[in-house]
């Protein structure tokens, strides 16, 4: 029987006798009281609960964004790359960059033929897009490994002659590093990098940064992936003391990690 139905018959029971009522009868009646007395309080709790979370005159509410349309522009001559190698067991690292830096997009002529613009170039057009990942799609970045700078001009010349100098073949061809932006992922942190070094095409992920006005591609690469095993093997023999450290040990390491970096320049403006 439902407890506060029971209850209620008993106190009725209870007007009912004019005689006093067994010690026993006493005692069930007090505990079925205070049955009813626990049920009644949790309805009213739950009952306060749900009102509560149902009051219409709630003051919380969510700040929406305003919707923005935004456009972003490449800065002329911004773009470069640079990049970390590392020597003795302790992974020293010995950061670079290339003073000839070419960029090209890929455009169509008026007839709708394929073809590349350098976008780095004395009045060449803007390079603008209302995404990110527009801007840098089909972005081809080529660099001239002869002209590497890491500020020790006497260092350049070691890394020119003894390892650039050292890829396959003779030609500035074969020393020329091409990368090509083939897919920017959605977020917009990371991109595939298609990369050509020494004659070897391989793909390369790497992770997008923004800061400020200034986006950061990075990635790294094993030289040994690209046929430049010779070219470690040269750099290595010639810097031999060079590359030694505490422990007396000389190391250096094939991995490079790369850097590309350019400023951007953001417009935003509010939907109507």
């Amino acid at each position: 029987m439902n407890p506060q139905k029971q209850s209620s018959l008993e106190l009725k029971e209870i007007y009912n006798h004019s005689l006093p009522l067994p010690f026993e009868k006493i005692k069930n009646l007090l505990t079925s009281v205070l049955v009813l007395c626990l049920l009644g309080g949790s309805v009213f709790v739950g009952y306060g609960s749900r009102a509560t979370s149902a009051n219409p005159n709630s003051t919380t509410t969510s700040a929406a964004k305003p919707a923005e349309k935004c456009r972003f522009t490449m800065v002329p001559d911004s773009l470069k790359v640079e990049w970390t190698a590392y020597k003795t067991t302790q992974r020293v690292g010995v950061t670079g960059s290339f003073t000839q830096v070419d960029v090209t997009r890929l455009s169509q002529t008026k007839s709708g033929k394929p073809k590349r613009t350098n976008v780095q170039a004395p009045g060449a057009q803007e390079l603008a897009a209302e995404s990110i990942g527009n801007l840098l799609k089909d972005l081809k970045v080529n660099v001239d490994g002869l002209t590497v700078n890491t500020g020790n001009p006497d260092r350049d010349k070691t890394l020119s002659e003894f390892f650039f100098a050292k890829m396959t073949g003779t030609t500035s061809a074969s020393r020329t590093f091409s990368g090509q932006v083939t897919r920017v992922a959605d977020d917009q942190k990371s991109l595939n990098l298609s990369l050509s070094v020494n004659g070897v095409k391989k793909d390369l992920p790497m992770d997008i940064e923004m800061l400020d006005d200034e986006l950061t591609a990075t990635g790294t690469i094993q030289i040994t992936e690209f046929s430049g095993q010779a070219a470690l093997k040269s750099l290595s023999e010639k810097c031999h003391d060079l590359h030694k450290g505490s422990d007396g040990v000389s190391k250096t390491w094939p991995d490079v990690m790369i850097k590309i970096k350019g400023k951007l320049n953001r417009t935003c403006t509010p939907l109507p």
